[in-house]
């Protein structure tokens, strides 16, 4: 069976582009005012100093090709000391199937994920059930860009060049925030350093709220994508062609509380051996732009 669906952040150590929110959007919420913009730096270490965090996360993918739309939600919690957290998906998506010879049937997918760290190890849920132990390698950071890293869009590469800009006050959840949107600075070399970047070789939109302990409570990206369709030679040969077209990713992670206690219960393996399971993973890399260097993946 061949899936489709937008591309998935599997967890927090994969440097997927899994991004958020609109531009505009503190304008949309109807916030005003503002306050000294802090560093990106201030910000991920006053996040840290919560210690604990527990999250939700919704991803939208929208296109005019029907083919190309999902929807996915996860539910997680985090020790920031330690990187040890829980991490539930449930993922909405159109998918293609056939049986021997049979007709290619289009059908909605519902698909669920659970992701376990504990000590450092990462264990993921298999679909038929019981649990794989990837090797220490793939271990996730402690901290926040370790933990989250999937879900901060321009956050997640601070080392480059980030300016925040106020973008007024609010309310997340009932907690009052400050907004500002992230602005690239220096964007040479952008995609290559890690930060998220659209089709076209623009940044992505990132737009985050701090609470008054200057500690990160809503962070909202928004990417654009295009598919091209699969050349003819291709395409002739496949049972089904591959989606195509322009898609637009918006993803919105809100942090629900902070010190709370995480506690991580250790999955039993399926197979209860020493032996490591281990998979590679396929990331996209950098396109090239129409003007300057050439990046590849």
């Amino acid at each position: 069976m061949r899936t489709l669906g937008a591309r998935r952040r599997l967890h927090g150590w994969v440097p997927l582009a899994v991004l958020v929110a609109a531009a505009g959007g503190a304008a949309a919420l109807g916030l005003t005012g503002s306050r000294p913009a802090p560093s990106v730096a201030q910000v991920l270490d006053s996040t840290s100093l919560g210690q604990t965090m527990r999250y939700t996360a919704r991803t939208v993918t929208r296109s005019t090709n029907p083919d190309l739309r999902s929807t996915s939600s996860a539910v997680g919690s985090v020790d920031l000391r330690t990187g040890d957290g829980t991490l539930d998906t449930s993922e909405r998506s159109i998918g293609y199937s056939r049986s021997g010879s049979g007709p290619t049937v289009r059908k909605i997918e519902v698909t669920s994920a659970a992701e376990r760290t504990v000590g450092g190890r990462l264990y993921m849920e298999l679909p038929v059930g019981g649990w794989i132990r990837f090797p220490p390698a793939a271990r996730p950071r402690p901290g926040v860009l370790g933990a989250l890293s999937g879900y901060l869009g321009a956050l997640g590469a601070p080392a480059r060049d980030l300016q925040l800009v106020p973008a007024g006050t609010g309310l997340v959840g009932g907690v009052p925030v400050s907004a500002y949107h992230v602005v690239v600075t220096s964007p040479v070399d952008q995609c290559a350093a890690g930060l998220p970047v659209n089709s076209d070789g623009s940044p992505a939109l990132t737009e985050i709220w701090i609470d008054r302990q200057g500690r990160l409570r809503q962070v909202q990206t928004e990417a654009r994508d295009r598919i091209p369709p699969p050349p003819p030679r291709i395409a002739t040969l496949l049972p089904t062609p591959p989606p195509a077209g322009a898609m637009i990713e918006t993803t919105e992670l809100r942090v629900t509380s902070y010190g709370q206690p995480v506690r991580v219960e250790e999955p039993r393996l399926r197979v209860p051996s020493p032996t490591e399971h281990s998979s590679e993973f396929a990331v996209a890399g950098c396109r090239p732009r129409s003007v300057g260097p050439r990046h590849s993946g």
